[in-house]
């Protein structure tokens, strides 16, 4: 076997598979926790495209689960970040980066025809519920991370339809505003109850946010490759 970046995935998904992947857009929107582990995944998977959005920058706190927090990027914006871990990696990608939120009013302009899946990591649900509808009205196939804070256990993460979702706050609130606007949407979801806030601040370690945003990319890539039908993860 050759060594090469991808000669292990080609043992495992085929020459086929990796060129799939290859002709693959996708987009990550939020780079945090979730949306940063998806997008390595994304890149070290072989996506040719990987789209990143993200209007915050680097915090001190990120530093413990966030895939592109390191203490000399302090400050920086997630997305530049993010590219910059992303390329020291796999150097053959093309990025398009972002250094924004989405919201109603700039969801068409960021999610273009040309992206294949999106990845919504976005922790604001108004925002959530923009991007959410916007893909489903222009037919991008969407998966959303759903709550990951205040959580410890990564082996309660499970695929689910939203409108078939329990346990989950966030789904809750997703579902109602939802409802008469999509049948269906795809998640990841926990079935662990989230433990008490303290003072406002959503508690995180790396295990749950790390391991939901592996998930959501697994499902893109399982699809992307070929492997998996979209319309079968759940």
């Amino acid at each position: 076997m050759s060594d090469t970046p991808f000669s292990r995935t080609i043992a495992l998904i085929g020459e086929d598979g990796l060129m799939r992947l290859k002709q693959t857009h996708v987009a990550v929107v939020g780079l945090g926790g979730v949306g940063g582990s998806a997008a390595m995944a994304l890149n070290r998977s072989g996506i040719g495209h990987i789209t990143l959005i993200d209007g915050d920058v680097v915090q001190m706190s990120n530093l413990n689960r966030q895939t592109a927090a390191r203490s000399h990027r302090i400050g920086m914006p997630k997305a530049d970040a993010m590219a910059e871990e992303l390329s020291s990696t796999m150097d053959d990608v093309r990025f398009t980066i972002h250094n924004t939120f989405v919201t109603a009013e700039n969801v068409g302009e960021l999610i273009t025809d040309d992206v294949d899946y999106v990845i919504d990591a976005i922790d604001s649900v108004k925002d959530k519920i923009a991007l959410i509808c916007h893909c489903h009205e222009r037919g991008i196939r969407v998966i959303s991370a759903t709550g990951a804070g205040n959580r410890l256990r990564a082996d309660q993460l499970c695929y689910g339809d939203l409108f078939s979702t329990s346990y989950d706050p966030l789904c809750r609130i997703l579902r109602r505003e939802l409802r008469g606007k999509v049948k269906h949407h795809k998640v990841v979801y926990s079935k662990e109850q989230p433990a008490a806030q303290i003072k406002g601040v959503i508690a995180s370690m790396a295990f749950v946010p790390n391991a939901m945003g592996l998930l959501l990319s697994q499902a893109v890539v399982l699809a992307a490759a070929g492997i998996q039908k979209w319309e079968d993860i759940t």
